[in-house]
């Protein structure tokens, strides 16, 4: 590549550089748009015109943890308490909010629903799941100094830095075990009355629960038309289209 064809190239990738930029904030601000104008929808009363913006812009993946709340608060009114559950967690997962914990808690134990359940350990995994790549990075840099300790302190006439050596050890398993099998398995709301529970992912195999809408649940495995879910301890199938995922 000659001198001229390099200056070809990068004025070609800074026009496209520039062009990503631009579409992407045209984004955002057309998003911004729309959930102002959903806001406006609300505070006038328009609940369901409002319901319908909120979803546009969700589906697009731009959008902002309040709307969540009142695209909660629609379908709650609407008596659809399963997808008001979901909007919740959706904010929950974002802002570890407990007081939307306790209303997620409160329609769960209205509607008699399981996998509501709430303790430090879930508050932990929601924590690390909000925050998990910063906290892979924190981990990086202090494995990078620990390394860069132990280089410093092999000079002639000082002790081999062994403690450094073990707890840098630890933290690189550390990272390793965080990134590669730390991942939480996604939840997902059942949000179809009469939910098959199968054996398996076919409509041939044996029934074993027939569930209402509103249980969380854990979501393992996806199938063409299934997703394999824990429910009570156990590994069953249900059709896609009968529960939502979170995340």
């Amino acid at each position: 590549m000659n001198k001229n064809q390099k200056q070809n190239f990068a004025f070609k990738m800074g026009i496209a550089s520039i062009a990503i930029q631009f579409f992407l904030g045209t984004s955002d601000a057309f998003s911004e748009g729309r959930i102002d104008h959903a806001d406006s929808l609300f505070n006038a009363g328009k609940f369901t015109e409002s319901f319908r913006v909120y979803e546009s812009v969700l589906e697009d993946g731009n959008y902002s943890t309040e709307m969540l709340i009142r695209m909660a608060y629609i379908k709650e009114g609407l008596g659809d308490y399963s997808n008001a559950l979901y909007f919740l967690n959706l904010y929950y997962d974002k802002t570890s909010d407990k007081r939307v914990w306790s209303k997620m808690q409160e329609l769960a134990k209205e509607h008699e629903l399981k996998g509501y359940n709430y303790g430090d350990v879930d508050f932990l995994v929601n924590f690390y799941r909000q925050f998990r790549q910063y906290i892979l990075l924190a981990l990086a840099f202090l494995s990078l100094a620990l390394m860069v300790g132990i280089l410093r302190n092999r000079m002639p006439n000082k002790p081999r830095p062994v403690s450094i050596g073990i707890v840098n050890l630890m933290v690189l398993l550390a990272l390793f075990a965080l990134f590669n099998y730390s991942t939480p398995s996604p939840k997902g709301i059942i949000i179809g009355n009469d939910t098959y529970l199968m054996s398996g992912p076919s409509s041939g195999s044996e029934v074993l629960d027939i569930l209402q809408k509103g249980h969380r649940v854990d979501v393992i495995g996806k199938y063409e038309f299934w997703v394999k879910i824990i429910w009570e301890g156990k590994e069953v199938f249900i059709r896609k289209y009968k529960v939502r995922q979170l995340g």
